[in-house]
């Protein structure tokens, strides 16, 4: 009856309100946690242009913020050097833009990672450009390369991986830490490295096997490092240093991983 309520609710556009420890909760459209703009649609789209719904308390987006740190480099670009220049983009740019990358992010190009054809996705290929030219006009700066300079260029100039291949590289390497540290031990369990009863865990590649039928759920971080974890060579699956997996595992995405999907 309760759901049934709240379906109703949202169809006639009314709030919801629970009861939580005899305190009312009411729904609200967006709300920030740890840096993330969350909405009650089920996408990142207040995250990435920014919700504007109380005017005393405007929360940026990050294509906004980013692009405000882009203007702040293109004039420092004028008085530091190139690799001192470098230092700022990764410390200004970079981190902004790869904070919770592999929790909003999607990646395209792989077969086995869109099982069906869905009607909107939380993160579209549209966002993914949006961040995309303003990761351009970054590698720009840094490689003194002009407008005309092709997307391929600029990445293998810089030696950078694309938004797309970011996207999997953050998760990949977050699926490494929950596999090597067992924690937190949810995610852990979800991706199926607490299996005690394996004894030969570590004679083979450990497998994810997790699926989802809904369409939301196969745009998780979850869903999305399961698959790439799986397409990953058996070498990199059995690797135990992170350094060395985030070295190699870098060169695998740029092999594999479309810089910019169509």
């Amino acid at each position: 009856v309760t759901t049934t309520a709240m379906r109703l609710k949202r169809l006639i556009g009314q709030q919801i309100r629970i009861m939580v420890c005899r305190a009312v909760v009411e729904e609200s459209e967006c709300e920030k946690i740890l840096g993330v703009l969350a909405n009650n649609k089920l996408s990142w789209w207040h995250h990435l242009h920014g919700d504007k719904s109380d005017p005393n308390k405007p929360k940026p987006g990050l294509i906004s913020q980013l692009s405000k740190r882009v203007g702040f480099l293109c004039q420092l670009a004028k008085y530091l050097p190139v690799e001192k220049l470098k230092i700022m983009i990764n410390g200004i740019f970079m981190s902004k833009l790869m904070y919770c990358l592999q929790l909003f992010g999607n990646v395209w190009g792989i077969e086995t990672m869109d099982e069906t054809e869905t009607r909107q996705n939380s993160f579209t290929i549209a966002n993914l450009r949006n961040l995309q030219v303003l990761q351009n006009k970054v590698l720009r700066l840094m490689t003194g390369s002009g407008y005309s300079t092709p997307t391929s260029a600029l990445l293998k100039k810089s030696g950078m991986l694309s938004i797309n291949q970011l996207v999997a590289y953050t998760t990949l390497v977050s699926v490494f830490k929950i596999k090597k540290s067992h924690k937190p031990s949810y995610l852990a369990e979800r991706l199926g490295f607490l299996n005690q009863n394996d004894r030969f865990t570590n004679r083979r590649p450990r497998l994810c096997n997790v699926n989802f039928k809904l369409a939301r759920g196969r745009e998780g971080m979850v869903y999305q490092g399961s698959r790439l974890f799986n397409s990953l060579d058996p070498s990199l699956k059995m690797e135990t240093n992170e350094m060395r997996f985030k070295k190699n595992v870098k060169k695998w995405i740029q092999n594999e991983i479309p810089q910019i999907p169509y």
